[in-house]
């Protein structure tokens, strides 16, 4: 009888614990979103955008020489231009009037203000319109405005053009 009482428990157990696993799903969104052909292309161009970021923070704790440095840079730099122009390719047929899907904005701080053209942090000026992209710090990258005497992200001391 004992030992009928314990396989009753351990059933019991087993039951609770598979019962999430085995049960029909309740919360959250059941249907599939369907995927957009560049979905794949937006990952790729975040994770470009972010190895050109690590890249540089990595160079800038002297972890690189400064050829490896120029070549890696290069490459990266190489790869997003390819991977823009496919995404541009497969956005084609988007209405300009629209606004774009939230997954093609440019990551926070990586694109232009004037037309939304992706940028490659460092860049001082967008590469379709022209226009400047402001001033960042040599150090660690991030914008800086033109009254700042120093960096507010890492407070180096910045240049004042003379």
């Amino acid at each position: 009888m004992t030992l009928i009482a314990i396989f009753a428990v351990m059933a019991l157990s087993f039951g609770a614990i598979a019962w999430p696993f085995l049960g029909r799903r309740v919360n959250g969104d059941a249907a599939r979103k369907p995927i957009a052909p560049w979905d794949d292309l937006v990952s790729q161009r975040d994770t470009t955008y972010q190895a050109l970021k690590e890249l540089e923070f990595e160079y800038n704790l002297g972890n690189l020489s400064d050829d490896d440095y120029a070549d890696l840079r290069e490459r990266y730099r190489t790869q997003a231009a390819a991977i823009l122009q496919r995404l541009d390719a497969a956005t084609e047929d988007i209405d300009p009037e629209d606004p774009p899907p939230a997954a093609l904005e440019a990551p926070s701080g990586l694109g232009c203000p004037s037309c939304r053209e992706a940028t490659v942090e460092g860049d001082a000026y967008c590469a379709r319109c022209g226009e400047g992209l402001g001033a960042h710090c040599r150090d660690c990258g991030q914008p800086v405005l033109e009254e700042d005497r120093f960096c507010p992200a890492c407070g180096r001391p910045l240049e004042v053009e003379a």
